[in-house]
């Protein structure tokens, strides 16, 4: 206290001036400095603590209460710059902010009297306010606040709206309030092909703001214009993965886009002693199914294994002057194989095995040993002459023969040494071919052919050798493409067929039939097929269905849908909108004109949506109304007498129009005025025609009126 005033100083003793002071229940005095900050000073006067206050106004005075700071103010409208209520109130309002310790705007209150300038507000110890007004003779009016209405909570509410934005099932909208955290929507709207990111306030956004469920709040002092929320869409990703399957350098896994058709790549592994013949879902397949470079079309995900065939070479027996060499065996590289038992002969020799040499005296391989290559070979016989001998000239052998398998087994042949000759009787068997005989029940390569002359000098018995018959599947997409390649099975067995499908736009595949002309599909991949000679299967098309959907757009009694594979008639239902005249059809929604017409014929229409257009209508104007010789309203035509130079009787005479007076036009006029005839007696009227020929339907129009009265009085 200085000079008999008092004053409220810092703690370095500098006076402190501005806008309001109040205290708390531990005493601790709270100082507003000019609207910006706030300072709490102990009982001892001492500086404790310091914040800015985040909500500006100008201050008229300032109270403190259970942890809230309240500040009235004047509000003005266009007074204070910085005021957020301008644009609710627009005359002089008072209003009283609520604020925490630092400084975060709660809530804000109106007084319903706003009479009077706001000075001060304070609150007794039961929490009652007391608000002081600057009164009309410059003495405070003090309110002791005990109707709770006397205070109003200000809230700013905007509309949140949801915008699908190319997808469905958008949210509803709803109601937010400025300052007031909003839950979002949890509901997810829904895309075909697509991931739901969130929502952006940018309908272009590749990235979303909000997540679904997330809170949203608008600050105090921001717009309460209403908010647009655009989902924010992520194209879903299907991948190509490929495996080498026992190979190595499988190219890398594809990511594509779920609405794009895939190019498989060009990229083919490698496998020692191997050849890549494709692509196919299954593992241990032996057929491809697609190619490298080739499209895919499923899109979906997919893993495609490697298809290898084993690389082969050739063992080729010489006789090396003998007869009866095995055939030519195929052997895979680095693969053991077991050489041929069949032995070769020669007169007034024994055979000691074979030799990668001719002129070899020693053997290298034995018959039926194995053998480790990688690459074709000839084997020589290795002879050692015998001493000379005599075998007895009346000694004789028997061959005896087994179909091994088959039927129609050769009877024995029975002959001297040195003159057997093999029968020609060929034994058979279902989907095998006969290859001649062997001494092995095994072998898969004949020793002997028939008519052949044996050279052994014991009996024996000869087994046939069969090798099993293939057909081919051949696979034609009949004008679609990519048909399945081409699948070799044996004849007899169970087969399965490939389980690619080709395409054709426009057309649904029915599955495979060995008629090019078929309807319907006679197997379907994957099916099981037994054959006994080559088949070629035909794909087999359905044309797909399109379909023409109507939208009244705002309208209603729209035509239902219409789906066919063929051409469509437009139906002839039209749909109908108060104060609208239905012009056509168009595939844009907000279309002035109309593309398309009931009765119009649409050849190989697309899957489309065509949207009603309007036009509003216009009322026909009615010229001579004020005339009284054509006045037509009701109160003439009720009142017989005006019509028959005042005399009430009952009958009424109605001359024929001078064909004079009739409008002299055309077939395309006369259909307007029988259509503006129509529109008069219904009301309504959407046609212009000129005064003359508008008076002359006026009165043929009133002429049946009073004829239709007058009959209806007689009756």
């Amino acid at each position: 206290k200085k000079n008999g005033t008092t004053k409220l100083v810092n703690k370095k003793g500098t006076a402190l001036g501005g806008g309001g002071i109040a205290y708390d229940k531990e005493r601790n005095i709270y100082y507003m400095s000019s609207g910006t900050s706030i300072r709490t000073f102990n009982t001892k006067n001492q500086l404790v603590s310091s914040f800015d206050e985040k909500h500006h106004q100008t201050n008229q005075g300032f109270s403190y209460n259970n942890g809230y700071f309240y500040r009235p103010t004047w509000e003005s409208a266009g007074t204070y710059k910085n005021s957020i209520y301008d644009k609710i109130f627009k005359k002089n309002t008072t209003v009283i902010y609520q604020f925490g310790r630092d400084g975060s705007f709660t809530h804000a209150y109106y007084i319903d009297n706003p009479l009077y300038e706001v000075e001060s507000m304070a609150f007794d110890e039961h929490n009652v306010p007391y608000i002081a007004f600057n009164g009309p003779s410059g003495h405070y009016t003090v309110y002791k606040v005990t109707n709770s209405d006397l205070l109003k909570k200000l809230r700013q509410s905007f509309t949140i709206s949801y915008y699908g934005n190319g997808g469905s099932g958008a949210p509803k909208d709803q109601t937010a309030y400025v300052g007031v955290e909003k839950n979002l929507s949890k509901t997810k709207p829904t895309r075909k092909n697509y991931t739901f990111l969130g929502w952006s306030t940018n309908k272009d956004a590749k990235k979303a703001s909000y997540s679904a469920g997330a809170k949203y709040v608008k600050a105090y002092g921001k717009s309460n214009s209403n908010v647009k929320l655009y989902a924010v869409w992520e194209e879903s990703k299907y991948t190509i993965t490929y495996n080498a399957n026992g190979g190595s350098g499988a190219p890398a896994m594809q990511t594509v886009g779920a609405t794009k058709t895939a190019k498989l790549s060009t990229t083919k592994p490698t496998r020692a002693n191997y050849t890549f013949l494709g692509w196919s879902t299954n593992k241990g397949a032996t057929a491809a199914s697609y190619q490298a470079g080739a499209a895919y079309n499923d899109k979906k995900s997919i893993t495609l294994y490697a298809v290898w065939r084993t690389n082969t070479y050739t063992i080729t027996y010489n006789a090396n002057g003998g007869s009866g060499a095995p055939v030519t065996q195929n052997a895979t590289i680095n693969q053991a194989v077991t050489l041929s038992a069949t032995r070769p002969v020669r007169s007034g020799y024994t055979f000691l095995g074979w030799a990668t040499k001719q002129d070899a005296t020693s053997a290298q391989y034995a018959s039926g040993a194995q053998y480790t290559g990688s690459k074709n070979i000839t084997l020589y016989a290795v002879w050692k002459q015998n001493p000379a001998q005599i075998p007895p000239a009346t000694e004789k052998i028997t061959i005896t023969y087994d179909a091994n398998g088959g039927t129609n087994v050769p009877p024995a042949t029975t002959a001297e040494i040195g003159k057997v000759v093999i029968t020609t009787v060929q034994p058979t068997r279902a989907y095998f071919t006969f290859l001649g005989w062997s001494t092995s029940r095994a072998a898969t390569t004949a020793s002997y052919q028939p008519g052949a002359s044996y050279t052994g000098n014991t009996s024996t018995t000869l087994y046939a050798v069969w090798k099993q018959n293939v057909v081919v599947i051949s696979y034609n997409a009949n004008g679609g493409t990519n048909a399945p390649a081409n699948q070799v099975v044996p004849a007899g067995q169970v087969a399965r067929l490939s389980a690619a499908k080709p395409v054709l736009s426009g057309y649904t595949f029915l599955g495979w039939s060995p008629d090019k002309n078929a309807k319907e599909g006679e197997y379907a991949p994957n099916d099981t097929i037994t054959l006994a000679v080559d088949l070629v299967l035909y794909a087999i098309w359905e044309r797909t269905p399109n379909t023409i959907t109507f939208d009244a757009n705002a309208g209603t009694n729209a035509p239902l849908p219409i789906s066919t594979t063929g051409e469509i008639v437009l139906p002839e239902d039209r749909p109908v909108r108060t104060g609208y005249v239905f012009v056509g059809w168009s595939k844009d929604k907000n279309a002035t004109t109309a593309t398309y017409y009931p009765g119009d014929i649409i050849k190989n229409p697309e899957n489309m949506t065509l949207y009603a257009v309007w036009q509003v209508a216009t009322p026909m104007p009615i010229e001579g109304q004020a005339d009284n010789e054509n006045d037509d309203s009701d109160e003439n035509i009720n009142d017989a007498s005006a019509i028959n130079d005042g005399e009430e009787d009952d009958s009424v005479e109605v001359s024929e129009l001078d064909p004079s007076e009739l409008p002299n036009t055309g077939p395309a006029e006369v259909a307007v005025a029988t259509i503006a005839l129509v529109c008069i007696c219904s009301g309504a009227a959407y046609w212009y025609m000129s005064s003359r020929q508008l008076k002359s339907l006026q009165k043929t129009v009133r002429g049946h009126h009073i004829e239709s009265r007058k009959n209806a009085k007689n009756n």
